[in-house]
Formats: C-alpha cells, sequence, structure tokens
C-alpha cells in the first residue's frame, strides 16, 4: 500500500487547496519534505493522522490527546485548525451567501446549491489518496479517504471512495472502523507516523500502566491481539449456549449476574466519558489558574513575563526530572530487601545452579541410558551374526556401561523449580545486586535530593514573584485564582474517586464474570446445542496452544530481528549479544544483554543510542507485521552522529517500508554529504515555502535541492 496523493484545504499554515504527489518506486521509495523552523512540517503530520482518525487521534499518541486538552476539547481544536486567514476571506463571502438563502426566490441558485456552498467556505479538509491496495474482502487498484470538518456547525463528514466509487462494506462497517480494520489501526500507528527524536520514550517506560499501553500495541503488530479477541468471542458465545440450558437457581443466578454485568459495562462506560470530561474540564481550570498566575506576577512587577516564561519552564523540567527520578529510586528501593538479604541471595542462586545442573543431569543421563541400551543391543547382534565369544561382548558391554553412566542424584526434590525465564530474571537482578547497586544507589539519591531542592527553590521565586498583596486588582485576582484553585481541587478529589470507582466497578466486572463462567462450566444443555458447545470448546482449546504457541514464534523471531537490526546500526561491534523478550500476561518488555551475559539498562543508554534502540525496535516490529502502509518520518536524524546516521540511512530507510517520507531539516540534522548519501534512494523531494497568506509545496529536482537552499528567497520556517 503505497499513498498516491495528499489535498490539504486550509489545514492550519496550508491556506487553500494544497496538492502533493508521490511517486514511490522500488529503487526509489524514499520521498523529502522539508522547510526550516515554523512552516508546517508538524501540521502536516498532524493532517495525516486527523484524516484518518478524527477525533481518535488521542488514542494514536499521547502528543494529540494533549494537544486536544489544551485546545479545551475537540471543537476548538479543530477551530484553531481551520486556517485564519481563510476563516478571515470567506466571513463576507458566508454573509453574502447567507442573505441570498434568506431570499432563495432571488436568487440563481438552490438553497441546496447555497448551503453546500457555504459549508465548504465554513470547512477545512484532508484528503488521502492510496494505491496498491491489498483488501482481504476484495480487490482494489485505490482508496480516496477525505475527513471534511464544518467548523461552524460542528459537523464532520468522512467520504471513502474504492475505485472511485462509494461502496458498501465501508459505508456498513462505517468510516472509522474501515479505516481502523482495513487500512491502519489507531493503537499502532504511532509505528508508522513517529518523530524520530522523541521516540526515545520506548526506551524510557517506567510505569507498569506506560509499558500496557505500549503492550497493547505490541500485541497488535504482532497480530496476537485478533486471536485472543476471537478466543474471548468464542468463550461469550459458549456463555450464551449454556445460559440457555440453565434451570432453576442457576438459571436464577446467571440471569442475575447477566443483568449485573450489563449494568456494570454501562456504568464503567458512563464513568469513563465522564472522567474524559473532567480530565478535559480540570485541564482548562489549570490554564485559567495559569493565567491568573501570570496576571498577579505581572501586577507586582517582580519579573518580566519572558522571565516567567523561563521560570514556568524550568519548573515543568525540574518537575519532570524529579518524577523520573523518584520512579527509579523506587525501582532500586524495591531491591533494597533484595541487598539487604544478599546471603539468602547466595544461597539462593547455588540452590538454582545445583537445581539446574541435576536438570541437565537427569536430561543427560536419560539420554546415555537410551544409547548405551542401543549400543548393547547392536553389540550382541553383532556378536550373533559373528558368533563371537558372549564373555567377551559381555565384558565390551560392562565396559561401556560403566563409563557412560553417570551417578544419579538419590532423592533430590528441587526447592525452588524456575522455570528458564525466571531463572534468567534472577540472574539480572543478582548481578544488579553483585554489581554497582550501592554506589548507583547512593549517587541517584543524591542527583534525587539535589533536583527536588531546585525545584523547591524554583516554586519559591515564584511565590516571591507575588507581591503588592495589598494592591486592590491583585486582591480581585488573589480572590478570583483561589476560588478556582478551590474548584481545581474539588474536581481533582473528584477524578480520584471516580477512578476509585473505575477500579472498583473493573473488579466487580470480573468477579461476576468469573462466577458466570463456574456456573456455565457444570450446566447440561440439550443434544442439538451440544455439538455447537463441544464445537466452541474444541475451538477455545485449540485457540489457546495456537495464541500460546504464536507468541513463543513471535518471541523467538523478534529477538532475532531485534539484535540483528540493533547490531546493524550501531557501530559497536556486537553490542547486544542477546535480546530477551518477555511476554507475561498482557505485558510484553524487552531486555538486552551484553557479550558477557549482563544485562544493558536501557535508560543507561545515551539519547542517541536510545534513539537508536527504538528505530530498530519500529524497524522489528514493521517487519513482523503484515501491515503495509506508508512509514512517515520528522526530526530523522537528531542526537545522531554521522556514523550512526549512515547506518540509518544505509540499513533503515530504505527498507523499513515500501514507501517512506522524512520530514527533515535541511542542512540543520541533515547536511549536504549525508544528502548525497541519500540521493540514490530519492524519488520526490519537496520544499515547504511561504507567502503572506500561508504555506504551500513546491516540487523541486532531488539533484538540485542544495543549489535551491543556497537561494536567500527559499529560506522557509517550521509550523
Amino acid at each position: 500500500m503505497k499513498i498516491k496523493k495528499i489535498i490539504l484545504n486550509n489545514f492550519r499554515v496550508y491556506n487553500g487547496e494544497n496538492e502533493i504527489e508521490f511517486s514511490a518506486s522500488k529503487s526509489q521509495n524514499i520521498s523529502l519534505i522539508s522547510g526550516n523552523n515554523g512552516y508546517g512540517k508538524t501540521s502536516f503530520l498532524t493532517s495525516l493522522v486527523w484524516c484518518l482518525y478524527g477525533k481518535l487521534m488521542t488514542e494514536v499518541d499521547e502528543k494529540y490527546k494533549s494537544e486536544i486538552l489544551e485546545s479545551g476539547g475537540y471543537h476548538n481544536f479543530c477551530k484553531h485548525t481551520f486556517n485564519n486567514n481563510a476563516r478571515f476571506d470567506n466571513l463576507n463571502k458566508v454573509a453574502a451567501l447567507e442573505k441570498s438563502l434568506n431570499d432563495v426566490q432571488h436568487s440563481v441558485f438552490s438553497k441546496a446549491e447555497l448551503t453546500h456552498e457555504i459549508t465548504q467556505l465554513n470547512s477545512f479538509s484532508v484528503s488521502i489518496a492510496l494505491q496498491d491496495v491489498l483488501l482481504p474482502a476484495f480487490p482494489a487498484k485505490s482508496i480516496i479517504i477525505k475527513r471534511t470538518h464544518d467548523v461552524v456547525k460542528g459537523k464532520e463528514t468522512v467520504e471513502i471512495l474504492i475505485d472511485g466509487d462509494t461502496n458498501e462494506l465501508s459505508k456498513e462497517v462505517g468510516p472509522d472502523i474501515f479505516i481502523n480494520d482495513f487500512i491502519l489501526p489507531k493503537e499502532i500507528a504511532k509505528f508508522f507516523f513517529f518523530d524520530a527524536e522523541k521516540i526515545v520514550a520506548l526506551a524510557e517506560t517506567k510505569t507498569t500502566e506506560e509499558k500496557r499501553k505500549l503492550s497493547k500495541a505490541y500485541a497488535e503488530v504482532l497480530g496476537i491481539k485478533k486471536y485472543v479477541d476471537l478466543k474471548t468471542n468464542l468463550e461469550h458465545l459458549r456463555i450464551r449456549l449454556r445460559k440457555k440450558a440453565a434451570k432453576g437457581t442457576d438459571k436464577e443466578k446467571l440471569i442475575e449476574l447477566t443483568k449485573a454485568i450489563e449494568e456494570t459495562e454501562k456504568l464503567i462506560s458512563h464513568s469513563q466519558e465522564k472522567a474524559g470530561s473532567l480530565e478535559e474540564d480540570l485541564h482548562n481550570k489549570k490554564l485559567q489558574s495559569d493565567h491568573l498566575q501570570e496576571k498577579l506576577i505581572r501586577e507586582g512587577t517582580i519579573i518580566s513575563v519572558t522571565e516567567l516564561k523561563q521560570l514556568k519552564q524550568l519548573k515543568q523540567q525540574l518537575a519532570e526530572r524529579n518524577n523520573e527520578l523518584n520512579n527509579r529510586v523506587k525501582e532500586m528501593t524495591d531491591l533494597a530487601p533484595l541487598a539487604i538479604a544478599s546471603k539468602l541471595m547466595e544461597k539462593a542462586k547455588k540452590q538454582l545452579e545445583k537445581e539446574n545442573s541435576q536438570h541437565q543431569l537427569q536430561l543427560s543421563q536419560a539420554f546415555l541410558d537410551q544409547k548405551v541400551s542401543s549400543i548393547e543391543k547392536a553389540i550382541t547382534s553383532f556378536s550373533k551374526e559373528h558368533k563371537l565369544d558372549k564373555n567377551l561382548m559381555d565384558g565390551v558391554n560392562a565396559i561401556i556401561s560403566h563409563n557412560l553412566i553417570i551417578e544419579k542424584k538419590v532423592n533430590f526434590e528441587p526447592l525452588l523449580d524456575y522455570s528458564p525465564e525466571q531463572i534468567n530474571s534472577f540472574n539480572a537482578v543478582y548481578a544488579n545486586l553483585k554489581g554497582s547497586y550501592k554506589d548507583s544507589f547512593e549517587l541517584l539519591s543524591k542527583e534525587f535530593k539535589r533536583t527536588h531542592n531546585e525545584y523547591l527553590s524554583v516554586v519559591q521565586k515564584l511565590r516571591k514573584a507575588e507581591s503588592k498583596e495589598n494592591d486592590s486588582i491583585v486582591i480581585e485576582i488573589r480572590s478570583d485564582k483561589d476560588k478556582l484553585d478551590l474548584s481545581i481541587e474539588a474536581k481533582e478529589g473528584e477524578l480520584i474517586d471516580l477512578k476509585a470507582k473505575l477500579i472498583a466497578l473493573t473488579n466487580e466486572l470480573n468477579s461476576n464474570a468469573k462466577q458466570v463462567s463456574e456456573i456455565t462450566k457444570r450446566l447440561d444443555i440439550e443434544e442439538r446445542e451440544r455439538l455447537k458447545d463441544e464445537t466452541t470448546s474444541r475451538l477455545i482449546i485449540e485457540l489457546d496452544a495456537f495464541i500460546t504457541n504464536l507468541k513463543i514464534q513471535k518471541k523467538g523471531s523478534l529477538e532475532e530481528r531485534l539484535k540483528k537490526e540493533l547490531n546493524k546500526l550501531m557501530h559497536k561491534t556486537d553490542f547486544v549479544n542477546k535480546v530477551h523478550v518477555l511476554i507475561q500476561g498482557d505485558l510484553i518488555d524487552f531486555e538486552l544483554y551484553n557479550v558477557k551475559g549482563a544485562l544493558i539498562k536501557k535508560e543507561s543508554l545515551s539519547k542517541g543510542e536510545q534513539q537508536l534502540f527504538a528505530t530498530a525496535l519500529l524497524k522489528s516490529l514493521v517487519d513482523e507485521s503484515s501491515i503495509e502502509f506508508p512509514v512517515f518520518i520528522d526530526s530523522p536524524l537528531q542526537k545522531l552522529d554521522k556514523e550512526h546516521a549512515k547506518n540509518i540511512i544505509n540499513d533503515f530507510y530504505p527498507y523499513v517500508s515500501e514507501q517512506v517520507i522524512l520530514f527533515p531539516l535541511l542542512e540543520k540534522e541533515l547536511a549536504e554529504k549525508e544528502y548525497d548519501w541519500l540521493l540514490p534512494k530519492l524519488s520526490d523531494v519537496y520544499l515547504i515555502k511561504n507567502i503572506e497568506k500561508g504555506s504551500y509545496f513546491e516540487a523541486i529536482s532531488a539533484k538540485d535541492v542544495f543549489k535551491q537552499l543556497k537561494k536567500k528567497e527559499n529560506h522557509v520556517y517550521e509550523h
């Protein structure tokens, strides 16, 4: 699947209709779109995500969720997205058309035509044309997806054309489900639209919640989720079949539990919506509070607005760093009891080694017993055939048995009985404790205290900036801020209670579902339904086994791919000797080991190395998936030295997808020498230019890029 054409109409900085076309081929599959700071590279990427997912773009990446929240909700986000120049230019036109609409009998246009024209003037849109599409349901040469938003009515429409016509499938399931199921699932879109500088977040996930979110995306990419969903649907089907057969007390209990489950699911859905609204309202109130805070400081004339912004930025950075260090301290504190009990850990390690040795011994003995038996049979047969001396042959057999049989440990019972994965995890923790745990913990504690003190100092400076407490204006602003802060505090308390309620409801739902499962297991069903039940049960068992095997298969394949990609991109030979993919329940995580078998902590890697890890992971995941979609990469070479950049250009970009679109800052992150490495693979190059009304695309020859940049009139900015 490739993108043939994209049309932006009044989307942010792009005034009017702006079209860009691609001609990627197998030998030249990379396109480049560039512009210096301020002219719309980020807006262009956002337009594509918006076109595909609309308000669901909040589920693609946290940055889109934050952007919509900061705008004051999706409706305001769309209002701000409509190009300002187009909005002002169209005001008079809309007014004239509305006047004609009120006096339609004297107009040359019909009411429908006038209404359509007004809608067009009040709307912005993005259209994506796809080609070489392989849908599982039917072949299609092209698909066009167009999303339009009317900022006045707040109405949004999505049009999907397959080979130029509307299709029953897309109409039946709806455009959002069609895009999610047949084009690109929103859960994994972040792997196809990403900022290369910011993907280091993949190497920095700390909390279980962050890992769980990423794990869902990994499971979707690896194709595991669809089979888990299928198994869940079959389990629900089996419950429905057995529910029909329920009698007496069981039937009453099942009806009661089913009703409770339905009500709980509705309550959960309602609570989630309420929590979302609360978070949005809370975010807006905090923005208002910050605005009042700025007013207080300005009235106090203690510091300038610029200094205020710098202080606030520093406060945010220190808060984030403080939180990060706090999480790391907690992680290391969790290991403290193990460090204190080092003697017990030593005993546990010896016990594990003893059990592993005995396990290997048992395996070896079983193998040798089999071989000795085979050799004895062969010698006996040979001696009979050649009429050899029996005593001599018995002696030979005795010598073989004596030298090959290993002395067995009698009555050995394993105490720990760890699996290989558990042994690896234990060894990693043990190596950490025996290594630099104490020094690392002390350094981490010192840095945490220093950062926390710096944070408190900045907070104090901000407070001191609020002077002139007796000034009437300051008193009024202070009163408004205090009321707002009380409201924020109340909302935060309400949100905490709501989230606690959600946890309780989820637990209640799981408990009731478990009871339903237990009741349905013991029910007898009628003969006509028995075959359905048996078939469903068999399919569930087979699916369960298939999912287990699929996880093992994907685990091994992903480990090999990731190791290969890491060592290809990094210029350190055998930097990573082993990659271990951990799949525990619904969590998927990655561990790296060096040639000595020691765990490489991802947070200890440099930012450049973390970026390479995340890049290698993305490439491995895309290769593992069966999804064909272009890959868009913003800030492609930030924080990479020349050697790493060369590896990325030669070994990553040409192979990550059949179509790759890069958004570099030419002359800054992509110099002329690096561009020359990329040149043989380039199919299209566009520069983003700007006039007074907005930005637009200009196609140029790939060979003339740096000549164009040297011309003064072609300097541009990025949005």
